[in-house]
């Protein structure tokens, strides 16, 4: 059952039945087969919306969060939090373990469909299905404005991280979305859910504009007109 308290991601990629993609490709086979391939890939363009058609700027953005993240998660069990379409698998290529999770049965079929060497499973984040300790790194990006309690979702990535280990999240600031946020939030509200739970330290900021991400200081962050706060914290 969809948790009340949090709001669905907008889903930028649907989900079509393959069995009917692939039924549909093997009648056309048998008509016409040299004209099969071109019609079945137009067919799987329009009604599976094919990759090239789905990938926009908030993708490229995610890609580019994943591949900083990549950088830090050297040799670590890696939770994906919120993991959508499961590309981020793909991405951690320094993790020795990956597991994604997602509130979204669509979003995990999909995930399971394109990446089956990768382990997903359905869940919320305000009760992951994993023991205390399991993971010894842990993303998520875009997640908490999503949630009405970042705090308590926060709690539940300390629950799962090992002493020591290392979660990168990151916060859109000042996004002007109403229907799958809750709020907007600003540089000071993201800082202090960011360090809402005491047992993640905060270990790191960056800023986020379009492919760029950099490391700031307070000064830095003041004057930053807008894009995305990366936070590094650190399970004590």
């Amino acid at each position: 059952m969809r948790c009340s308290a949090v709001r669905p991601f907008p889903r930028s990629r649907r989900t079509t039945d393959c069995c009917t993609l692939s039924t549909v490709r093997d009648r056309l086979s048998a008509l016409a087969p040299e004209r099969a391939k071109h019609v079945y890939r137009l067919l799987r363009k329009r009604l599976g919306h094919d990759i090239h058609e789905r990938v926009n700027r908030v993708t490229v953005s995610h890609i580019y969060r994943y591949m900083h993240a990549n950088q830090f998660v050297d040799g670590c069990k890696v939770l994906d939090a919120a993991c959508g379409s499961g590309y981020g698998s793909m991405m951690l290529t320094r993790a020795s373990e990956y597991v994604g999770i997602d509130l979204d049965p669509l979003a995990v079929a999909e995930a399971t469909r394109e990446f089956p060497e990768y382990t997903f499973a359905r869940g919320s984040i305000y009760d992951l299905p994993f023991e205390d300790a399991s993971f010894s790194a842990l993303t998520s990006f875009e997640t908490l404005e999503h949630v009405d309690n970042p705090a308590r979702a926060l709690g539940e990535f300390s629950r799962v991280l090992q002493p020591g280990a290392l979660l990168v999240g990151s916060i859109p600031i000042d996004h002007p979305d109403r229907v799958y946020h809750f709020r907007p939030y600003s540089i000071g509200d993201a800082r202090d859910i960011f360090g809402s739970d005491p047992r993640l330290q905060v270990h790191g900021l960056y800023l986020q504009s379009k492919s760029l991400i950099t490391e700031c200081n307070d000064e830095t962050l003041n004057a930053w007109p807008g894009g995305t706060l990366v936070a590094h914290l650190r399970r004590a």
